[in-house]
């Protein structure tokens, strides 16, 4: 493998949950009614000299146009209705991740797919907000796989991509945002190890 080759100093993993209905994947939110709301921003900072976490932050976050979480969404994350019920809007928590940002210097982010990054800057936007990440070079670590696999873009699963990489199964609780941002250094660190 050859896709990830120089090392950086620090790195964000992130992944967030989301509002959503049955059909929300294969529409992909495009209901204007029910546009995808963050519910849960989860971030991990690594540190790729020393090859190790060293802070993560997690919060819920409130939705404003559908504040009641349908039972699918429900039993998908795991996220009980009073989570998101007590947590802050997404600007209050953006302003809280761009301070927690603040100490350190990070070089680079990645998700798995993009939405996460589109979902999170256009919630934002409707609630005056800014993305807190936004400035951060990104990379689509769902693409970086895809890619390395040749293996089409929306058919690449992480489960699929870890057994066809050799890697071993996740135990990390899926559709829990803190949870699936660690579970990328996983593929960080297999991509870094097969390109040295």
């Amino acid at each position: 493998m050859k896709t990830i080759k120089t090392r950086v100093s620090n790195i964000l993993f992130f992944d967030l949950e989301f509002t959503c209905w049955e059909d929300s994947l294969k529409t992909n939110w495009s209901d204007p009614d029910y546009p995808a709301e963050v519910i849960q921003i989860g971030l991990v900072i690594y540190d790729d000299e020393k090859e190790k976490e060293i802070d993560s932050f997690s919060s819920y976050v409130r939705p404003t146009i559908n504040a009641q979480l349908s039972n699918y969404c429900k039993a998908l994350t795991g996220i009980p209705q009073e989570c998101v019920v007590q947590a802050d809007r997404i600007d209050l928590v953006n302003s809280e991740i761009e301070n927690w940002l603040s100490q350190y210097t990070l070089d680079k982010s990645y998700s798995w797919g993009r939405a996460d990054l589109e979902f999170w800057s256009r919630h934002s936007l409707r609630e005056n907000s800014v993305c807190p990440i936004h400035a951060i070079p990104y990379t689509d670590m769902m693409k970086v796989v895809s890619k390395e696999l040749n293996m089409p873009y929306m058919q690449c699963e992480r489960k699929t991509a870890r057994e066809q990489l050799e890697m071993k199964m996740s135990e990390k609780h899926i559709h829990n945002a803190l949870s699936d941002a660690a579970d990328l250094i996983d593929f960080y660190q297999t991509l870094v190890l097969h390109a040295a």
